[in-house]
């Protein structure tokens, strides 16, 4: 008859030993302690350190090992990583990580498991590792230095990873409607020209939808910030405007386009930028000078310009700018574009040129920089 033996203050190696097994939860922690016949458990506060000397003191009296003796543990690897391993090292215990697709199951039936059953499981195959049988592989511990070095590849596998499930997301709510698109860019654009299989606009909540997951894409890939352009130099504006009727509310599209854009992105933490033109070829007061825009070979240049008062439109155009600063929020970034000097007899746009010579809308007209 083969009997087994079990060694209660001397193992292989020599020496009293205390066994422990961990079992890491969020919240709470089981713990599992032996001398190699009689067990304690313990359930603690998750990462409570303190309480785990206090326990690790109270196993080894109520076994009766003496004071300094050996102290093996053991845990599964997971999310708690390597911390308590590296802790449990510089308090003398000769602890281990261990791989869990390693650990023996019984492949004959269905398997309950509970904590109490993991921890129990644990530190009957510490005891048989500890004898020298080969029950599992043992992870190897990287040092801090080299765990930290493995961060920015895991972070760009992670970055990958979200953008493939957002750029997914994102075929997904088109192709429920029938509709794909071959490219995320421009996105808000083209949302406003696609139809549904009868003609009909996307709706509204869809386009909401759409824009808020493409602002995560954005995030996902590592974007920062973004620039939305409010208004370019034809001088239509995407916003709704009391200064203009020329604007997207008075489109079909029937709405503001800048502000779902504005708050999806803040919505997900990423810089909010405006692109603001101070250009405006279709303002009646803007000058029409002979250096920019569709206007400047014009036969009739000269004519367009009678009237035309460039004080009036800076005015307006601060009038524009004042509500963009003022009912969108913070704005981290303001990009006026753009400006350039004087020439021929034509007061520049911009900064440093404050008045056009006196008279009419070309050269002689008055009025103030934009």
């Amino acid at each position: 008859m083969q009997t087994r033996t079990t060694h209660r203050e001397e193992n292989s190696r020599g020496g009293a030993t205390l066994y422990i097994a961990f079992d890491l939860g969020h919240r709470t922690w089981c713990l599992r302690f032996s001398d190699g016949s009689k067990v304690r458990d313990v359930q603690m506060p998750s990462r409570d350190l303190l309480r785990l000397e206090a326990e690790l003191e109270t196993a080894r009296t109520k076994f009766c090992l003496p004071r300094g003796c050996r102290m093996v543990s053991c845990y599964e690897a997971g999310w708690d990583g390597f911390w308590l391993h590296r802790y449990l090292r510089s308090h003398g215990v000769e602890n281990m990580v261990v791989d869990s697709s390693s650990i023996e199951v019984n492949r004959r039936g269905r398997r309950a498991k509970t904590d109490r059953l993991d921890v129990k499981k644990l530190l009957t195959m510490l005891l048989r590792h500890d004898q020298g049988e080969r029950v599992w592989s043992v992870v190897q511990v990287p040092s801090v230095e080299e765990e930290d070095a493995r961060q920015p590849h895991r972070e760009l596998e992670r970055v990958k990873r979200e953008r493939r499930r957002h750029g997914n997301r994102l075929l997904g709510l088109l192709v429920t409607q029938g509709i794909t698109l071959k490219t995320w860019c421009n996105l808000p654009a083209k949302l406003e020209s696609l139809r549904l299989w009868d003609g009909t606009p996307l709706p509204v909540h869809l386009k909401q939808a759409l824009l808020r997951e493409w602002a995560r894409l954005a995030k996902a890939a590592g974007m920062k910030y973004m620039v939305m352009t409010t208004k370019h130099h034809e001088g239509f504006c995407l916003w709704d405007s009391a200064l203009t009727d020329y604007k997207a509310p008075n489109t079909p599209a029937g709405r503001d386009l800048l502000r779902p854009m504005v708050d999806a992105f803040r919505e997900r933490n990423v810089r909010v930028g405006l692109y603001h033109s101070l250009i405006d070829w279709h303002h009646p007061d803007y000058v029409l000078d002979p250096h920019i825009g569709p206007y400047r070979d014009h036969p009739d240049r000269e004519k367009l310009n009678v009237g035309r008062q460039q004080a009036r439109y800076a005015e307006y155009l601060h009038g524009q700018v004042r509500e963009l600063l003022t009912q969108f929020g913070q704005v981290d970034i303001l990009w006026c574009d753009f400006s350039y000097p004087s020439r021929e007899g034509y007061a520049g746009k911009g900064r440093g040129n404050s008045t056009y010579p006196s008279g009419s809308g070309g050269p002689g007209s008055a009025g103030t920089h934009c």
